[in-house]
């Protein structure tokens, strides 16, 4: 059952109320229609029972104390081609057999029997007219009573249909369209969750709808602007202490250049260093990304700049770019994770570091591989987690577990994957893979 609902059980709640509105109109109208057709029989059963039970009664008062030759006279004055007929009894009055068991006949044969009048047979005769007969008994013998049942006869059942088709459908679109203005701040309020879940802030949500729904689209709008907000403060908090770090790192930097001393003097310049990489990571790390626009970019000479730097400061570095690779990205934040792929495998590493680019039809691979250590199997899972650092295994210090967090950060803002592994034949590897444009 499970199974059968995945598959053809429909996700959207628009889709679902449409299909209960649907389930509702066919079992609502499939019920009136029965009970239209159970009522016109038992109505017409009535009345033609009626009109029986006034022709018989009629038919016996005129042929009373009449002799044969004066009752036959009597019978061929009073019978019409389109009106009642009384005509003598046969086993087979027409051709094709009467149609003996439908649900008319037996209301007829119940009525009459409520009415005291006894029938041997009653059956319907269908073509060339619509008639009934009825074998009675009249003065001692036995008739054919046949009634002509042409005005009761419902020529057009399929105009019938028809109508309840179309007024069904009317009112499933009706349905539907009241559905899509239930559920249309719903689909608002999904859209704007998942924006808010990427990271970006959603457009206001206008409060409409059902009162259950404004409410929810006005918190979710308070709830968006509280957390505008509290980021605003958090971009300016930050703001003020990287200000405040580096005053103070700016005059010890000064201090170190005065002293005499040449070994302790570049120790504490590279302590210097550090401090001011990692608050600058951790700055990056909590103020997020700055506001970039997205633009198509040329990735080979993007990375090949970074390369380029990177080279001219001592880092060994081999770059295979494939050259007219281009991309819909934030230049920065590419630049970013450059930077601190190179600068980990730098730390981490130690060693010379291979760099390369290739694209597809459907996306762009970065790789950036050293020839260290690697990291073990299993912390290759929480590699990428905020302060976590693979000194451990790798032999570097001075981190502050934040690089890698901030490249899986900014491959996710792109709507990319990342993947870190061992190289086969040593070292460790880490592969970007971006879509060519926005997802």
């Amino acid at each position: 059952m499970s199974k059968w609902k995945s598959k053809w059980w429909p996700e959207s709640l628009f889709a679902r109320l449409t299909i209960l509105f649907l389930f509702i109109l066919v079992i609502t109208q499939s019920a009136l229609v029965s009970y239209f057709h159970f009522n016109r029989d038992r109505q017409m059963a009535r009345q033609v029972s009626e009109q029986v039970i006034d022709a018989v009664a009629e038919l016996e008062s005129a042929l009373e104390g009449l002799s044969n030759d004066d009752r036959q006279e009597f019978i061929e004055a009073y019978n019409r081609p389109y009106g009642i007929n009384l005509l003598p009894f046969v086993s087979n009055p027409i051709h094709k057999p009467l149609d003996t068991d439908n649900r008319l006949v037996r209301g007829i044969e119940k009525q009459l029997a409520n009415y005291h009048l006894p029938v041997n047979q009653v059956g319907v005769q269908h073509h060339p007219k619509w008639r009934l007969w009825l074998s009675v008994e009249i003065g001692g013998k036995s008739y054919w009573l046949t009634v002509p049942l042409g005005r009761w006869q419902n020529d057009s059942p399929n105009q019938f249909i028809l109508t309840v088709v179309l007024l069904t459908l009317a009112a499933l679109v009706a349905a539907a369209w009241i559905t899509w203005r239930m559920s249309r701040p719903l689909r608002r309020l999904h859209d704007a969750s998942k924006a808010l879940a990427a990271g970006n802030t959603p457009d206001v949500l206008p409060e409409e709808g059902p009162a259950e729904l404004r409410s929810l689209s006005r918190e979710f709008n308070q709830m968006v602007a509280a957390l505008a907000a509290t980021e605003k403060e958090r971009r300016l908090m930050l703001a003020g202490i990287s200000h405040d770090i580096r005053t103070p790192l700016t005059r010890l930097r000064l201090s170190i250049e005065m002293m005499s001393d040449d070994y302790l003097k570049d120790g504490m310049c590279i302590d210097v260093a550090d401090i001011e990489r990692i608050v600058q990571q951790f700055t990056a790390f909590i103020g997020g990304e700055p506001e970039e626009s997205m633009v198509d970019t040329d990735l080979s000479a993007l990375l090949g700049g970074v390369v380029e730097r990177a080279s001219r400061s001592g880092q060994a570095i081999t770059a295979n770019l494939s050259t007219d690779v281009f991309a819909k990205v934030h230049p920065l934040a590419i630049e970013r994770l450059m930077n601190n792929l190179l600068d980990n495998a730098k730390r981490y590493a130690n060693t010379p570091v291979d760099v390369s680019l290739s694209s597809t039809n459907e996306s762009i691979q970065i790789e950036v591989r050293d020839f260290g250590p690697g990291v073990p199997e299993s912390e290759l899972t929480s590699i990428s987690e905020p302060f976590v650092r693979g000194n451990k295994a790798r032999g570097g210090d001075g981190g502050s577990g934040l690089g890698l967090a901030i490249v899986e950060r900014i491959v996710k803002h792109h709507h990319g994957s990342i993947h870190f592994q061992n190289h086969p034949e040593g070292g460790f590897i880490v592969k970007v893979s971006l879509p060519t444009t926005r997802a």
